[in-house]
């Protein structure tokens, strides 16, 4: 899916507003207030100092990918991300979101 589709896939979503694109954008912009790429604010618009892309859209956009590699939605990719990663804060940020993950899964499957 081309880059553009995906920021315009984001924005729509920001507007129409769905619970679950919603979840996903606090993980991501969570993982986002710990990157150590620097972000741009352009009139009250937060900007992604790695690809130029507004985190709003972005963020949104299920299809999207970081261009870091800090957006891993599944225990699998976050396991990795913090298996390779050095930094005490993010390895801390990291496990609580797999915690949240298994936490989830568990209450699922009862």
């Amino acid at each position: 899916m081309s880059q553009i589709k995906n920021i315009l896939d984001g924005w729509r979503n920001a507007f129409l507003k769905d619970d679950e694109i919603e979840a996903l954008a606090r993980i991501r912009l969570d993982a986002c207030e710990n990157c150590p790429s620097s972000k741009e604010n352009i009139i009250d618009l937060v900007i992604c100092g790695s690809c130029g892309c507004p985190l709003l859209a972005k963020s949104r956009a299920p299809e999207d990918l970081c261009p870091r590699g800090r957006w891993g939605e599944t225990l699998e990719e976050l396991t990795t991300l913090r298996e390779e990663e050095t930094d005490r804060a993010v390895i801390n940020e990291l496990n609580g979101r797999i915690d949240k993950i298994q936490t989830d899964q568990k209450i699922s499957t009862q």
